[in-house]
């Protein structure tokens, strides 16, 4: 459907402005690149993707840790100065339960940086709470950084690999996990391996067309029945 003006607009820095309209091939091909450029690649030898070394490495930025609550933001980029900052409840030294947050945060960072950055040019000087040097990005901006933060931690080639190896161990052990829930196994197992959230694996797996979940027609199911559907689910993940 073709976006009017108003309906692809967004805040920056309290000032209105129309973002350019990304599809998810031009992002996907954004995030590839700085994969690329970095000398990291995106085939499953890459995995986890070492986001902080393509901060710090790549692009060159001072990676920092700070309180941003009064930002109502986890991280917050600085382009003048270069600077990364992370929420510190984010810190993966001190809190490592918040590990896949804190990659994922800082791959919505890096999108921000390779896509808005040009947003920057000619806004307002005027002081405001987040000082006018600073990239909050709000609504398509942060849809933005979020399809590129998915799309540099879980590359296409990566995913494609990995879930032909999780799935054929997978399916070597269904007689010791018939009665588990084979496609969250899976979804768990390669979470752990891209080092992100359950949640954000599944997405992607989605968003490739790998992943189609569905549910017995019935809602009377029998032990039997539940292991066919199982089944079925499986086969339903696309052979590369």
């Amino acid at each position: 459907m073709r976006r009017t003006s108003d309906e692809y607009s967004a805040q920056l820095l309290g000032q209105k402005i129309y973002p350019r309209f990304l599809d998810t091939a031009t992002i996907e091909k954004a995030s590839a690149q700085v994969l690329e450029l970095a000398g990291i690649g995106y085939s499953a030898e890459s995995i986890p993707v070492p986001v902080d070394e393509i901060v710090e490495g790549y692009l060159r930025y001072h990676l920092e840790f700070d309180d941003l609550h009064g930002q109502n933001a986890l991280g917050a980029t600085y382009p003048k100065t270069r600077r990364v900052v992370v929420d510190e409840s984010l810190d993966p030294a001190d809190h490592p339960e918040n590990l896949t947050r804190f990659r994922f945060t800082l791959g919505h960072e890096i999108g921000h940086i390779r896509l808005h950055l040009a947003y920057l040019q000619g806004l307002s000087e005027e002081p405001n709470e987040t000082g006018p040097d600073c990239i909050v990005g709000e609504h398509v901006l942060d849809r933005q950084a979020d399809m590129f933060a998915a799309s540099l931690l879980m590359p296409t080639t990566a995913v494609q690999e990995v879930i032909q190896d999780e799935k054929q161990a997978l399916l070597a052990g269904l007689a010791r996990t018939r009665v588990h829930d084979f496609l969250l196994i899976l979804i768990a197992s390669m979470a752990r391996r891209f080092q992100v959230s359950r949640k954000s694996m599944e997405i992607r797996l989605s968003t490739l067309g790998l992943l189609v979940e569905t549910e017995p027609e019935s809602e009377r199911v029998t032990a039997s029945d539940e292991w066919q559907h199982r089944m079925e689910q499986l086969a339903r993940l696309k052979s590369f």
